[in-house]
């Protein structure tokens, strides 16, 4: 099972409550899994999920590499998957 992100980079200009990016869940065929996330306590505080989407807490944060860590849960068998990814927060 893996889990991806399609966008790694947001501009510090963006807006509170920006999209990030999406996550997906695959199984060890690569298909799509019906799924949900969950950041762990350990992540950066300056993101959070709605669903399976990867959001700002705030506008400007301050331009650099923040790690994120998700948690993926199938929703159709009792597989999980955990993964770190690192935003960056460009100054454009």
């Amino acid at each position: 099972m893996s889990m991806s992100i399609d966008n790694l980079a947001i501009s510090t200009t963006a807006l509170a409550n920006a999209i990030v990016g999406n996550l997906t869940l695959f199984d060890q065929s690569g298909n799509k899994l019906n799924a949900r996330f969950a950041l762990t306590e350990n992540s950066a505080g300056m993101f959070y999920l709605t669903g399976n989407v990867l959001q700002t807490y705030r506008a400007s944060i301050k331009p650099g590499y923040y790690s994120v860590r998700v948690n993926g849960y199938s929703q159709a068998t009792r597989w999980s998957e955990k993964s770190v990814f690192v935003i960056q927060v460009t100054s454009t």
